[in-house]
């Protein structure tokens, strides 16, 4: 068995679009164009900090998320796993999502830069790290092809 270590996983991406529309796309925190959740509620109508939302995934999984930073001013939101069905191998994650105005595109159209961390507990093992960072690239792909529908600017 591994020695448990504490976990961050940064991933970051550049896409086409203005900071203030994959922001847009990024707040609502509805996942609407990632293609892996099928569901999401949430359990209030505003989206603020102690909001509490659940998604439901293609795999059939439900987990739930806990708002605990959001600011429109520096566009990023930070959230917490609260419950997960089936149960996850660790004890703990925080995500952060935070969208970045890129201010040197490259080429006329707006591009903004997206990262994305987690923090997980040390009982994450490998499998979770790279697990994480797999969804990760998925979620950016989508993102991605999103814009490229929406109108990035």
């Amino acid at each position: 068995m591994a020695v448990p270590t504490a976990s961050h996983v940064q991933e970051s991406t550049i896409v086409n679009g203005s900071h203030w529309t994959v922001w847009g796309l990024i707040r609502s925190m509805k996942f609407e164009w990632c293609g892996e959740v099928v569901s999401a509620t949430s359990d209030s109508e505003a989206l603020t900090v102690g909001t509490v939302m659940t998604y439901t995934y293609a795999d059939g999984t439900t987990q739930s998320v806990q708002i605990v930073e959001l600011s429109d001013l520096l566009r990023f939101v930070t959230y917490q796993m609260v419950a997960s069905t089936p149960a996850v191998s660790y004890t703990s994650a925080l995500f952060k999502i935070q969208v970045y105005e890129v201010t040197v595109p490259v080429g006329a159209e707006a591009q903004s830069y997206v990262e994305w961390t987690t923090d997980y507990s040390n009982d994450a093992d490998a499998a979770v790290i790279v697990d994480s960072r797999f969804k990760k690239h998925e979620a950016f792909k989508a993102l991605a092809a999103a814009l490229t529908v929406k109108g990035g600017n």
